[in-house]
């Protein structure tokens, strides 16, 4: 499953996603998305406040799906590379994720400085 922030294009990848993942989304995202931030060294609130209800929803922003489009490319591409998921490194995967710049308006960026330059009140 492939998330992404559409402030920031913060992206999270997740391997091996259950349907019992679902039924409890306002516990199991919020978890998935602090252990993201963790793993770049992000306060928990670094996306505003991870609390339920929690909504995952299908994008009406055609540029919002040109950017998702690309992060799943970029993982397809990386897990073939692996070898297959089970080879994958997926926290090395979204590490890279993060780190691609974006063509925002006229503005590169990548989704970690946006999630940055966020935390600092631009």
């Amino acid at each position: 499953m492939l998330l992404a922030q559409v402030g920031t294009l913060f992206p999270v990848f997740v391997a091996d996603v259950r349907k019992a993942d679902f039924t409890s989304l306002d516990l199991w995202l919020p978890n998935v998305v602090r252990r993201e931030l963790h793993a770049e060294g992000l306060p928990d609130d670094a996306l505003g406040a991870l609390v339920p209800p929690v909504v995952a929803a299908r994008t009406a922003s055609g540029q919002m799906l040109g950017f998702m489009s690309e992060m799943a490319r970029f993982a397809d591409y990386a897990i073939a590379d692996a070898g297959g998921l089970a080879r994958c490194d997926v926290g090395e995967l979204n590490r890279e994720q993060r780190r691609i710049l974006h063509n925002r308006d006229g503005r590169y960026e990548t989704p970690l400085h946006l999630v940055t330059e966020r935390g600092q009140g631009a």
